[in-house]
């Protein structure tokens, strides 16, 4: 059991990320994914978290997956505001949600060549 505050980050399986994508695209991952396991360590009480990364066609998928308290407002998005708006520049989204038997999965997801906004 991991120590108050923390949580165990379990690997999860990576799709092929050699496909070209636009030059900004990978800083815009770290920082959703920076934000993101900071949010989990922050609020969510989690034992775990799952992160998966994907890209296929035109698009990449992040997902960030825990088992924590859940928020108590999933739509209340103030703290993921950024996260979304990002994922619009990058013709994407952004979409919170709860877990069945609790916490929380978000996906956010962009276009790999969309240029911004």
């Amino acid at each position: 059991m991991p120590a108050p505050g923390s949580a165990v980050l379990e690997r999860s399986a990576i799709a092929d990320l050699s496909q070209p994508v636009s030059a900004e695209l990978p800083d815009d991952l770290v920082a959703v994914l920076r934000e993101l396991l900071t949010n989990v360590g922050k609020h969510a009480e989690a034992e775990t978290v799952e992160v998966a990364i994907a890209i296929a066609d035109d698009h990449v998928d992040l997902t960030v997956e825990d088992d924590g308290i859940g928020t108590k407002d999933p739509a209340r998005r103030s703290g993921l505001a950024n996260l979304a708006e990002r994922a619009v520049l990058r013709g994407g989204g952004c979409e919170v949600m709860m877990r069945p038997g609790g916490g929380t999965r978000v996906h956010w997801s962009a276009s790999t060549d969309h240029m911004g906004g």
